[in-house]
């Protein structure tokens, strides 16, 4: 399967943004920066500014009810094992969003294809995100990626059928059962640090 049938699949997974990014204009910025090592430090320096900059370019207006289908069970699936903490208070405290990040900086330098914020209502903050790299090569490793995730999506799950479509045996995966869970945990892990420094 080409490198192009992988970008497709991750935009039909993760949703898209309105100002991408191409291939090109990412190699000709990475060469005028001095290489890729000093094209990563530099978004580095400024990467709460480049995920605003995501956060606000994206084609789908409603982060908290994404129209991907594999955006909305995966935030759906997370927002359930997260039951326990987002369901107190006479009501939910904690609200989760998701973001594509396909086709931008993020995506090219960090292998961040998509990621969930967890807000907190109630204080109005900010508590931490979960970054996730969608891929079709299951020999990707971790090396030199910012996602805190990688996720691998076998192409039989594409529906022959309906084009664009994913199967929803996809959703009783193991691998992405898996998915729900270390993400779940990891912002779990953060509302905790969060009510600690408060």
């Amino acid at each position: 399967m080409e490198l192009k049938e992988g970008k497709n699949i991750e935009r039909l997974l993760a949703g898209t943004v309105n100002h991408p990014i191409s291939e090109e204009e990412y190699r000709r910025e990475v060469v005028s920066a001095g290489g890729l090592d000093a094209y990563r430090e530099q978004l580095m320096r400024v990467l709460d500014q480049e995920m605003e900059k995501v956060r606000n370019d994206q084609t789908d207006s409603r982060p908290w009810g994404p129209k991907a289908h594999f955006a909305k069970n995966l935030l759906a699936d997370i927002d359930l094992e997260l039951e326990d903490i987002t369901e107190i208070d006479d009501g939910e405290r904690y609200e989760l969003y998701f973001y594509s990040s396909v086709d931008t900086k993020l995506d090219y330098v960090g292998g961040v294809d998509c990621w969930i914020d967890l807000l907190d209502k109630k204080q109005q903050k900010f508590l931490g995100f979960y970054a996730i790299d969608l891929t079709i090569n299951p020999e990707k490793y971790r090396e030199g990626l910012l996602a805190d995730g990688i996720f691998y999506f076998k192409p039989d799950y594409l529906d022959e059928d309906v084009k664009g479509k994913i199967d929803k045996a996809l959703f009783h995966d193991p691998e992405y059962k898996f998915l729900v869970k270390r993400c779940a945990q990891a912002l779990r892990e953060r509302v905790k640090i969060s009510s600690v420094l408060e």
